[in-house]
């Protein structure tokens, strides 16, 4: 999953939408510094079908991740003007909008995003699907960049393109262990390329990572050590924990901008949180404007009943009535740990699948029903800092920077399809009461945004369908994809 960019990448659409709640505040350490605790979802007993008529619907059909996350330096990272970062200060915060100021946002140090991603179990595992195991969830920290010269409009050398975590927008990958040690370099570079895979970081290790159960609470810290970002779980309901550092010890690297080299280049890096408060808009290159927030990563699955040896869906599931530009990066339902069927998994460019459709929690009328054939919802604490709460609540969604840019018989679609979804997330927002407000609160805005398609891949997966593990993994764009209008 990558983060959603502010503008399209080479005219061509990449993202999906990301509902998200956003936390504010202006008191020192509420940007480095957050503490949650979640209740894992549970699916339905009975599994889903292959078509995706009536039935059930499960947590991976919904979306293929959800995610705690937060603002980091990254000195080669956009808007790529400056090379230096001071972690943990809002002197960082500049947003300017004159050229010749000293506070004008071209002028930001380079920043990153990081995403602890949890990931449900059920369907096909990492790195070809987005799971880890048949019957249990894990975590990750996945730390996003963007190699782009937002003066210029120029990015990094091509020759990064080659990378499966590389590209525009290079991603940094660690599962959460439970000895708080990573499996393998974390790095964009140590995965490797599409034709010579090294997938030892990106697939669950059965031995080293935090695995967790269906309805158990999670108790998570992110906050800022001198190694780099650490983020600590607590299982509250087996006693297990399991942490990440986002260090330079666990082969954690930036891609360096050498826009003229030949050569991809990496350097060890140690990423720490950007700001001192919640209140910065996050980072100056990402759709979103958060910077402490949580989303739901949805718009990732499509049913499919026939998929040919490309990965492209050759008999659409009852979404489509015929196939179309979405229904590849399809995953057989034969590669599953549990669910044993097909879905496609590309971003879901015409908004018709579970994600957009009254198969969430709640959206049935009748409670009894509802609790048999959706999965239960996932519920989080409002975020404290240090004990205190943030004084204000929003809610975010990319889809008003997209939307003037699809052709207008599509806006009228998604209009319609998109209404019962957000309906259900204005009335989760209402039901958010804002913790008591603190003695005084600045102007608040914020900057962040989103994640891309993903796929697990033994070897075999890899030499199986490598052009699939290549495009649902980097944000960039794909044949037959829709332009920008």
């Amino acid at each position: 999953m990558c983060a959603d960019p502010a503008d399209w990448l080479d005219g061509w659409y990449v993202g999906h939408d990301e509902p998200s709640v956003l936390f504010k505040s202006h008191l020192p350490g509420t940007g480095n510094d957050v503490t949650y605790v979640v209740t894992l979802p549970k699916d339905p007993r009975q599994q889903p079908n292959a078509t995706g008529v009536g039935g059930t619907t499960w947590n991976f059909e919904l979306r293929p991740t959800f995610w705690f996350g937060m603002t980091l330096c990254d000195t080669e990272s956009a808007p790529e003007y400056t090379k230096s970062c001071t972690p943990d200060s809002d002197a960082n915060n500049l947003i300017g909008t004159n050229p010749a100021a000293p506070d004008y946002i071209g002028k930001h140090p380079g920043q990153a995003y990081m995403e602890l991603q949890f990931y449900e179990p059920g369907w096909v595992p990492q790195f070809e699907g987005f799971g880890c195991t048949a019957t249990k969830y894990c975590a990750a920290m996945t730390i996003d960049s963007l190699n782009e010269n937002q003066n210029t409009g120029v990015f990094n050398t091509s020759a990064c393109n080659a990378y499966i975590l590389g590209g525009a927008e290079p991603i940094n990958w660690a599962y959460i262990t439970r000895s708080g040690q990573s499996q393998a370099p974390a790095n964009p570079l140590f995965t490797g390329t599409g034709t010579n895979p090294n997938f030892a970081a990106v697939n669950p290790n059965l031995s080293k990572d935090l695995f967790m159960n269906p309805g158990d609470k999670i108790l998570i810290h992110l906050h800022d050590m001198p190694a780099g970002l650490r983020a600590d779980l607590v299982d509250l309901t087996t006693g297990q924990r399991g942490s990440m550092t986002a260090s330079i010890a666990n082969g954690f690297g930036h891609i360096l901008y050498t826009t003229n080299s030949s050569t991809c280049q990496e350097a060890p890096y140690a990423f720490h949180p950007e700001y001192s408060t919640a209140n910065p808009r996050g980072n100056t290159w990402s759709a979103h404007t958060y910077d402490i927030a949580y989303s739901d990563e949805i718009g990732h699955f499509e049913n499919c009943q026939a998929i040919d040896a490309n990965g492209n869906c050759t008999l659409a599931g009852s979404q489509d009535s015929t196939l179309d530009d979405d229904d590849t990066a399809c995953l057989p339902g034969t590669d599953s740990s549990l669910v044993q069927i097909d879905g496609c998994v590309f971003d879901d460019e015409d908004w018709d699948g579970q994600s957009y459709r009254p198969d969430w929690p709640g959206t049935n009328p009748n409670p009894f029903v509802d609790r048999l054939v959706h999965p239960t919802p996932v519920l989080f604490t409002s975020a404290t800092s240090r004990g205190r709460n943030y004084s204000t609540i929003a809610f975010e969604t990319d889809l008003p920077r997209l939307r003037p840019l699809m052709p207008s018989s599509i806006r009228r679609s998604v209009t319609g399809r998109l209404a019962r979804t957000v309906s259900i997330h204005r009335t989760a927002r209402s039901s958010i009461r804002s913790t008591p407000p603190e003695s005084t609160m600045a102007p608040a805005s914020g900057r962040r945004a989103a994640t891309t398609s993903r796929g697990r891949s033994t070897t075999s997966a890899a030499v199986r369908r490598p052009s699939m593990v290549l495009r649902s993994r980097r944000c960039t764009r794909r044949p037959g994809s829709r332009p920008r209008r």
